[in-house]
C-alpha cells in the first residue's frame, strides 16, 4: 500500500514531482549560464557558475532518480553561481548611467 501524504497524494508522486522539478530547474540554469556566458552585459566567469549551479542540480535531480536517493547531494556547494548573479545584476544596476542602461535595451 502506498503512503499517502497530507496533501492527498502518493508520496512517491511528490517526490517525483520535486526530482522532475530539479532537473527542469538545472536545465534552465545551463541555458541562463551559457547565454551570460554568450553575453557581453555579465562577466563570462559569471555564465560559467551558472552552468556550474545548473549541472549540479540536473546531476542532483537524475542521480536520485537512478539510486534510489542514495548518492550525496552536490547543490550545497553549486549554488553559488545562482546567488552571484543576484548580486552582480543588483551590483551592476546600480553602477550603470540611464544611457548605459538605454543602450543594452533592444530597439523597439
Amino acid at each position: 500500500m502506498r503512503a499517502w501524504d497530507q496533501t492527498g497524494c502518493p508520496s512517491t508522486w511528490r517526490h517525483f514531482g520535486r526530482t522532475v522539478g530539479l532537473v527542469l530547474f538545472g536545465a534552465h540554469l545551463l541555458l541562463v549560464g551559457y547565454l551570460a556566458y554568450k553575453s557581453e552585459f555579465i562577466p563570462n566567469c559569471l555564465g560559467a557558475l551558472i552552468c556550474i549551479a545548473g549541472g549540479g542540480y540536473a546531476f542532483d535531480g537524475l542521480a536520485t532518480v537512478l539510486s534510489n536517493g542514495s548518492i550525496p547531494k552536490i547543490t550545497p556547494f553549486t549554488f553559488i553561481g545562482g546567488l552571484a548573479l543576484a548580486l552582480c545584476l543588483v551590483i551592476r544596476d546600480r553602477h550603470l548611467s540611464a544611457g548605459e542602461l538605454a543602450a543594452t535595451r533592444m530597439p523597439a
